[in-house]
């Protein structure tokens, strides 16, 4: 029998500037932390959402071709 393999989840945002959307994407992926998921966070900037990542452990990447925030009428 083969052993379970590890659920791995991708967080991806457009923006790291810490508001409403990164908050509640940083409590989701310390609760994948808690469930021993594993877990990453990529998005766009140097916002607050990086560091915080960083400072929990949780895997970040910068994403460096997204530049602004989506548009439902200019995209």
């Amino acid at each position: 029998m083969e052993p379970a393999k590890r659920r791995r989840i991708l967080f991806l945002l457009t923006t790291s500037d810490w508001g409403g959307v990164q908050h509640f994407v940083f409590a989701m992926a310390k609760a994948c932390q808690r469930l021993d998921l594993s877990v990453m966070v990529a998005a766009g900037g140097d916002g607050e959402l990086g560091a915080r990542c960083t400072e929990r452990g949780i895997a970040y990447a910068k994403l460096e071709t997204v530049r602004r925030d989506l548009s439902l009428v200019h995209d």
